[in-house]
């Protein structure tokens, strides 16, 4: 799918990068999803483009669609500005439901495991179920990739190395040795994504190869050769994202079918493997593909899900900025038992059909006799089984079908799906994780021991902070007596209440932080008392309950200048000690923050002054002659200074000087650069 697709451009790019996650996504999901932020300052605000790695061997495309299943999708969290969604370091960046089991990698690069642990799928050195969220073994990450398959498990670290674990009676882990602990596969260095079919494995490389291993017996490896270990598909350097499906039968060999799908750069889709239901896309054939073959002509293709007999597709616009530049219509074929393809009826399809008129469709997940769905405003849809509520839908344990897609509740914040064989897996914009369906083998995830228990709607399993709106830079006035405010919007996945924490820094990289005193509100007002220069802020949300991960906002920087305007006016003989002198300010349309005329005899300053806090006309009066008037005014518009002396008579002589005392600081920023004296008769030879 789209998001899935840029993060492996940048893995071709720079995947040795030792960076998170986020890294190979930064830059799409900002341009891609607008109003989602994956900035969160634990890694992503280092990561807008990943760079130094290995170029594309073939044409370098903006957009690369890896879409990784087994009954399953991978789903991949956006993440990126100030305008936009800020999403913490705990939040979702990728989430793989398989079989039973399923995998998750956070924005912090750790990889989580839950469900069922037959044969050590989770990864932690044992065969013990898990209804809450574990660890696997092995390398802390961070991690870049992860799929779940029908009983193994695939990932990728962000060094480029492959890893397995689970079961391997079909030689799908791709090595020997221990099963029930991720393990290193070869010792290549360039792997970018990985795709857990139900009993084989596919990969891809960063030079665009396509590589396969583990169960052949209908030909979804798409060759020939050996099967232990990852070998490549064919020579082409040209493929962009691959899909593993296909159905699980036990551990008896030769019962197990698969298929594959998979996109190349040009658009075209191809499929291999096992067609007994038309899931290849071969009009009117379901015979059994050995090699890759192109379904029909479309060159449009943006995803693809293998799910266990059906498949399931998106053709749209292969460019552009946003999210809906990357939607299209939504395509299924195969099987259809259980109305999985959402087409109205039962009967198999052996060439994609389309569903429904819409052309706003962004992910799409194909599994056992469900299918899951993503459009473009937000919104969540299933149809198929919804048995025990593995769409969402509401069902009981009943065996209930949808034959077309139905909208899951009226949130309008999804992201992303995966569907598993009996439960399914959503991410929502604020990196939330939902789950659905059956908790047999303790999917879920929602510490829920109770194996006959289900969940039959939207259940949150993994809860967030995230920033809607960050604090923004701030100018303003050395001794402005009119507070001014900085302010962030978090919110809780739930709307529990958060606390907040502003500290303040000695740069924009939070260097030497000092909490502030009573600073715990979602608004920080400036202090007054600043003088000129610049300060640095920035607050620190977290969650009193410890359920969600705290989260750092992005860095306001307060600018606090001075610039000075000193007007000096001598008076001739005969002067009146009383005399009025009217300071009128103007403005080009900008605004005055602060301004203060002090009065005083010579150089020393009087206690008389007027404050001017907005554009007018203000009186000074005189007591007597050469009295000093300065100006101090603080201002991003072009201002007009007029000076007129009561006394028309009497004549005047007036000196002007500028002075902005932190010019060098304050360039390219709007300034008092302009003044005028009007209505002064000229001063006495």
């Amino acid at each position: 799918m789209p998001y899935a697709a840029e993060k492996t451009r940048f893995a071709r790019q720079g995947q040795q990068t030792a960076q998170t996650p986020a890294v190979f996504l930064m830059s799409y999901f900002r341009n891609l999803v607008p109003n989602v932020d994956c900035k969160e300052v634990v890694f992503v605000n280092q990561l807008r483009h990943c760079h130094g790695g290995i170029p594309m061997k073939k044409r370098t495309k903006k957009y690369i669609n890896i879409i990784l299943v087994i009954c399953m999708i991978v789903i991949l969290i956006p993440l990126g500005t100030s305008s936009l969604i800020t999403l913490s370091s705990g939040a979702v960046f990728m989430v793989s439901a398989g079989n039973n089991h399923t995998l998750m990698i956070r924005n912090d690069g750790t990889l989580w495991a839950w469900g069922g642990n037959a044969n050590g799928r989770l990864g932690n050195g044992n065969t013990n179920n898990s209804a809450v969220m574990i660890t696997p073994n092995g390398p802390a990450g961070p991690w870049i990739w992860v799929s779940a398959g029908g009983h193994h498990s695939l990932a990728v670290l962000n060094d480029g190395t492959l890893w397995s674990w689970g079961y391997n009676g079909q030689n799908q882990l791709g090595r020997s040795g221990d099963n029930t602990v991720p393990m290193q596969v070869g010792s290549d260095t360039n792997w970018i994504a990985v795709a857990a079919g139900s009993v084989h494995s596919l990969a891809l490389k960063s030079d665009g190869s396509l590589w396969s291993w583990g169960y052949n017996g209908q030909g979804q490896l798409g060759r020939s050769g050996d099967n232990t270990v990852p070998m490549q598909v064919g020579t082409d350097y040209n493929w962009e994202s691959v899909a593993g499906g296909g159905f699980w039968s036990g551990y008896a060999p030769g019962y197990d079918g698969g298929h594959t799908l998979a996109i190349k750069q040009d658009g075209s889709l191809w499929a291999w493997g096992f067609n007994a239901s038309g899931q290849l896309g071969q009009q009117n054939s379901t015979s059994n593909l050995s090699v890759p073959t192109q379904v029909g002509t479309y060159n449009d293709w943006v995803s693809v899900s293998a799910g266990c007999y059906h498949s399931a597709g998106i053709r749209g616009t292969r460019n552009g900025a946003t999210i809906s530049d990357h939607s299209g219509s939504l395509w299924t074929w195969g099987g259809n038992g259980q109305y999985q393809l959402g087409n109205g009826n039962t009967s198999n399809s052996t060439v994609p059909v389309q569903i429904g008129a819409g052309s706003n469709w962004i992910d799409v997940s194909g599994a056992q006799t469900h299918t899951m769905a993503v459009t473009a405003d937000g919104h969540l849809y299933g149809w198929g089984t919804d048995t025990e509520g593995w769409c969402g839908l509401g069902a009981t344990n009943s065996n209930v079908t949808y034959t077309t897609p139905q909208q899951v509740n009226n949130d309008t914040n999804w992201i992303k799906v995966s569907a598993g064989w009996y439960h399914s897996a959503a991410v929502k914009a604020d990196g939330s994780l939902w789950m659905m369906g059956s908790n047999g083998v303790l999917q879920i995830g929602n510490g829920d021991t109770n194996t006959g228990d289900y969940v039959n709607v939207p259940s949150v399993i993994l809860r967030t902070i995230a920033i809607y709106a960050q604090p923004e830079d701030a100018m303003i006035a050395a001794g402005q007596s009119a507070a001014e405010t900085i302010s962030v919007d978090a919110r809780e996945t739930l709307g529990a209440s958060v606390v907040y924490q502003w500290y303040q820094a000695t740069d924009v990289n939070r260097t030497n932080p000092i909490a502030i005193s009573g600073a715990i509100g979602a608004t920080f007002t400036i202090p007054t008392n600043l003088t000129e220069g610049t300060y640095f802020y920035y607050v620190v949300i977290s969650d009193p309950s410890g359920v969600a991960a705290s989260i750092t906002s992005n860095v306001a920087t307060v600018m606090v200048w001075q610039a000075v305007i000193e007007i000096t006016q001598t008076l001739e003989a005969p002067a009146n000690e009383n005399e009025s002198f009217v300071f009128q300010i103007e403005s080009d349309g900008g605004n005055i923050f602060y301004a203060t005329i002090l009065i005083g005899a010579g150089n020393t300053t009087a206690s008389q002054g007027v404050s001017i806090n907005d554009l007018g006309t203000y009186t000074v009066t005189a007591m007597e002659n050469n009295w000093r008037y300065q100006l101090i005014a603080s201002s991003e518009a072009v201002v007009t200074v007029n000076i007129s002396n009561s006394d028309t008579t009497s004549p005047v002589e007036v000196t002007f000087i500028s002075e902005n005392t932190n010019s060098t600081a304050l360039s390219g920023k709007d300034r008092i650069v302009n003044t005028m004296i009007t209505g002064l008769s000229s001063p006495t030879p």
